[in-house]
């Protein structure tokens, strides 16, 4: 069976002396890298470790250390850099992780697991024997990434060897994607879109740029005039920032891009056709996906301009499907639940009795969200099944409200929550980033375009509006804030 060990073995025979990556303008060719994680595999080897976890800062020993899993057939927990040590450390413990690849000199973390720093340095006269695979299958693990965390505690999914070469392969075909480009990856590599966008210019032969430390998007604009790149992957949020400060540069490198993978993250019909203006050239394309279930619709900017509003079909073999509380499918043009079966989906989270497995069911993934088809098979999600507001009987979704406000009040960071009720059970609130920002303007707003029942009841200010790297908000903190706020607490 072959899977990506045998396809990173493929790619340095054909393509060894090619750049695989680009970090900080320090190429590394398919063959170097091959050597450094060759080596970095027979450190982890000797340890005979049941679960290794990949923790760096550097994006270079990061991408050592991710090939070295695959090359070996080791499957590795994908740790954000992001997270505190003491959250890392709780991670460790909850997925059983032994041994860890990092670049962290940290003496606590070296007492409790044992830390292996990848080999980021080669010589130059090693030989290669192209027979050094992993015999793995396909239904292998290949990594595991983390789930967002929006709904709470972070869990893991398991990723097989089969479902990452097919989702890769997939997605090229889509966009129609040729080989030997040049990516700007400008999103964290250990989420799952930034994991499989390496392997998607793996299967291609291309080359990945990257840059390390937060993102910088002058420095970033730099990197992709001065490499001539021609793919960029970036999340909408990214967008915004280059449009609103760097605009000109951003036109400017528009012109050469050919294409542009977004994340699933909301973008504005408007939002979406000022891109086209800023690449008027590229081929742009985002969906609609979880971790567990990526990329299980598209939407091609250029080829579906009528549909803008929504998410896209679903990819060839991916079912998307619209099911009533007993999992049975609605009506045409009925919402409901949304739930994925096909190759892309994760069989279950990792571990026994774990929290959400029940999600897994009837060979499809439910994913908590809701969403309708429109009679052309494109997909619109309206909102999470479990942030429904329920107001004396009458239920709203709040990302409805707040989608029209990030539009009308682009410059004003909020949110909406709600509070108990005795009499209706709960009411809404309206939740602003700082003190005395636009609340009047936005409450007056929502006055006149909304139903009463979602109006809110009260404005509470916070320092931040929790939310995850990818710009989701984080409904749990969010609440547990605001009960916080009007309590007193």
């Amino acid at each position: 069976m072959y899977n990506t060990s045998k396809l990173i073995v493929d790619t340095v025979r054909m393509k060894g002396d090619r750049a695989a990556f680009s970090v900080d303008n320090e190429d590394i060719t398919f063959r170097d890298l091959f050597l450094m994680a060759r080596a970095t595999t027979e450190y982890v080897q000797n340890e005979s470790v049941e679960h290794v976890g990949i923790y760096c800062h550097s994006i270079k020993k990061f991408i050592i250390s991710f090939y070295s899993c695959l090359l070996s057939g080791t499957p590795a927990f994908l740790i954000s850099t992001s997270i505190s040590e003491h959250e890392m450390e709780s991670l460790c413990a909850q997925f059983k992780v032994t041994t860890l690849l990092t670049d962290t000199n940290s003496n606590k973390l070296s007492e409790i697991i044992k830390c292996i720093e990848p080999v980021s340095e080669v010589g130059l006269s090693q030989d290669i024997d192209f027979r050094e695979y992993a015999n793995v299958d396909g239904n292998d693990v290949a990594f595991y990434l983390m789930t967002s965390g929006t709904t709470g505690k972070k869990r893991s999914v398991p990723v097989t060897h089969r479902n990452l070469l097919w989702t890769g392969r997939s997605f090229n075909e889509f966009m129609e994607i040729t080989e030997n480009q040049k990516e700007m990856v400008l999103i964290p590599l250990t989420h799952s879109f930034g994991a499989r966008r390496i392997i998607a210019q793996l299967l291609l032969g291309g080359c990945i740029y990257s840059l390390n430390g937060i993102f910088n998007p002058a420095a970033a604009l730099m990197c992709i005039k001065q490499n001539n790149c021609t793919v960029l992957s970036l999340v909408p949020s990214q967008v915004r920032m280059f449009q609103q400060y760097f605009n000109n540069d951003f036109n400017e490198i528009g012109n050469k891009i050919k294409f542009i993978e977004l994340s699933s993250e909301y973008m504005a019909p408007h939002e979406k056709k000022e891109l086209m203006k800023n690449a008027p050239n590229a081929q742009i394309v985002m969906g609609y996906g979880l971790t567990e279930a990526t990329r299980s619709s598209l939407l091609h900017f250029q080829k579906n301009s009528d549909k803008m509003h929504t998410s896209g079909k679903p990819i060839s073999g991916i079912e998307v499907l619209i099911l009533d509380k007993n999992d049975s499918p609605v009506s045409d043009g009925a919402e409901g639940q949304i739930a994925i079966k096909g190759p892309n989906v994760a069989d279950s989270y990792y571990g026994s009795n774990i929290e959400g497995n029940e999600n897994f069911r009837n060979g499809c993934f439910f994913t908590g969200d809701s969403g309708f088809m429109d009679e052309d098979g494109f997909l619109s999600v309206t909102g999470r099944i479990d942030d429904i507001i329920n107001v004396g009987g009458k239920k709203f979704n709040p990302i409805e409200l707040e989608l029209d406000l990030r539009e009308k009040f682009p410059g004003i960071d909020c949110a909406i929550s709600y509070i108990p009720d005795k009499l209706l059970g709960s009411r809404p609130v309206l939740c602003i980033k700082g003190e005395n920002n636009g609340a009047t303007d936005i409450l007056d707003y929502i006055s006149i375009n909304f139903e009463s029942f979602k109006h809110p009841s009260r404005v509470v200010y916070m320092n931040e509006i929790f939310r995850t790297e990818n710009g989701k908000i984080i409904r749990s903190m969010l609440n547990n804030k605001v009960l916080e706020k009007v309590r007193g607490i």
